[in-house]
């Protein structure tokens, strides 16, 4: 899935399509901008096969820390 700023999807293959590519075109600022906040909800979409929201549901704790510590840090630094 692509999803811009605005969390509005530009691409996605859905699950039962299996492995593969999305495109999309995107347009990228002339300059940064400030990032705005992370929403509570993340938007999982509802088609996501059982095994996948197990494995985020067991990963989100540390993927979660990881994206504060390492992501967010260089993001707002870049």
């Amino acid at each position: 899935m692509i999803v811009d700023a605005k969390r509005h999807i530009l691409a996605r293959r859905p699950p039962k399509e299996g492995a593969g590519v999305v495109l999309a075109d995107i347009a990228l600022p002339e300059e940064a901008s400030a990032v705005d906040p992370i929403p509570d909800d993340f938007g999982i979409p509802p088609e996501i096969h059982e095994p996948w929201m197990s494995s985020w549901e067991r990963w989100l704790k540390s993927g979660a820390h990881n994206y504060r510590v390492v992501t967010l840090a260089y993001l707002r630094t870049g």
